[in-house]
């Protein structure tokens, strides 16, 4: 049984320093959610030059997808540990090693273990210190700071879209991949400017951490089991139409695949309008949570089950998927942050359920990636 931690008092400072740390924590969510996004556009170029099936092609953006949050609950337990610039610096250098290894290791197999163990990897490394830091730097202004700093993940795709498009056809994928690289090791700058609050104190026993993290008592409530299935059922598709969406525009004849590259720049677009937006409301006290969130998940449902051959209604899917469920998936630190001073447990245990959920999310979508073309 894992003692109960003693809780230190909360005095974020809600604005200096912080906005510089919402500034980093925005690029980092700009250049890494805008590659791991559009590495579907990578997917259509493995196609013709390796020649394996579709659903071994894409294997290795599905392994991706599941490493980034599969690391989580490890990522809860480092970055309580050494803190959030520390590791958030090594997921950025241990991204940056799988993404140029992939150019040296030229196979759809080793894909899998440079872009998809790797690189999926480093940027779980990097996902959870950039969304933990700025709860701890503000508090009364949480829901603003935390949907500026998410929203950079929706203008990443817009941008990531056309520029990785451009870069593959005009330099070919290992060129890109090359130049993209180079981007992403931008993110060490950006991750040096998460200093600590004077509050947050870092814990030197990485086993006690890592205990504290896996000590999953939280599963015997009925309500978050709940919570967790509904994102697994939603987690089965959530990744799938993005990755695939170049190829498929090409393929059922709705576009091409220039038309598909402009889909995921609105796609990215209306993200970033979705994550923003659900920061600002998600704090209002006369808002009931689980009734938006029953409401995203709905809406999600309807907005994928149209046929492919329906070209607008796909359009207008994209968006909604966007707008409501990334807005509410990405602002759930805003959770975090109330349930740190609700349940008054260690910020290893209370951020465990938001790694549980971005787990149960890509790790259904591996095998459903696989599903999709068999």
């Amino acid at each position: 049984m894992v003692s109960t931690p003693e809780i230190v008092h909360r005095k974020a400072p809600d604005g200096g320093w912080g906005w510089v740390v919402v500034f980093g924590s925005f690029m980092i969510s700009l250049i890494g959610d805008g590659f791991s996004y559009t590495t579907g556009l990578f997917y259509t170029k493995f196609l013709t030059e390796y020649h394996e099936s579709e659903a071994i092609t894409s294997l290795f953006d599905s392994i991706m997808t599941g490493m980034i949050y599969c690391s989580g609950p490890v990522a809860g337990g480092l970055t309580t540990t050494y803190g959030c610039r520390k590791i958030a610096i090594i997921g950025s250098v241990i991204t940056v090693s799988g993404m140029l290894s992939s150019i040296i290791l030229d196979n759809i197999y080793t894909h899998c273990l440079t872009l998809g163990v790797i690189t999926g990897t480093g940027l779980g490394l990097l996902y959870l210190p950039q969304v933990m830091i700025v709860t701890y730097w503000f508090d009364k202004r949480l829901s603003l700071a935390t949907g500026i700093g998410v929203c950079g993940s929706g203008i990443g795709i817009a941008i990531f879209a056309l520029l990785s498009d451009h870069l593959i056809e005009t330099y070919g994928w290992k060129g890109a991949m090359l130049l993209l690289s180079g981007l992403m090791f931008s993110c060490v700058a950006f991750s040096s400017l998460f200093r600590k609050v004077d509050y947050m104190e870092e814990k030197s026993d990485l086993k006690t951490a890592l205990t504290e993290t896996f000590d999953f008592h939280i599963l015997t409530d009925v309500v978050f089991v709940y919570f967790a299935f509904a994102n697994f059922l939603c987690g089965a598709v959530y990744y799938v139409p993005i990755i695939f969406l170049k190829d498929h525009v090409v393929k059922t004849g709705i576009g091409t695949g220039g038309d598909a590259v402009n889909l995921m720049v609105f796609f990215g677009l209306s993200n970033a309008f979705g994550r923003a937006f659900f920061g600002y409301i998600a704090d209002f006290p006369s808002l009931n949570r689980i009734i938006l969130y029953g409401l995203s998940v709905l809406s999600y449902g309807v907005a994928i089950a149209p046929d492919g051959g329906w070209g607008w209604v796909v359009v207008f899917g994209s968006f909604m998927i966007s707008v409501i469920t990334d807005g509410f998936f990405y602002t759930s630190g805003l959770f975090y942050a109330k349930f740190l001073t609700e349940y008054h447990e260690s910020e290893a245990i209370t951020s465990l359920f938001d790694s549980i959920m971005m787990a149960m999310i890509y790790c259904s979508g591996i095998s459903t990636s696989q599903l999709n073309y068999h």
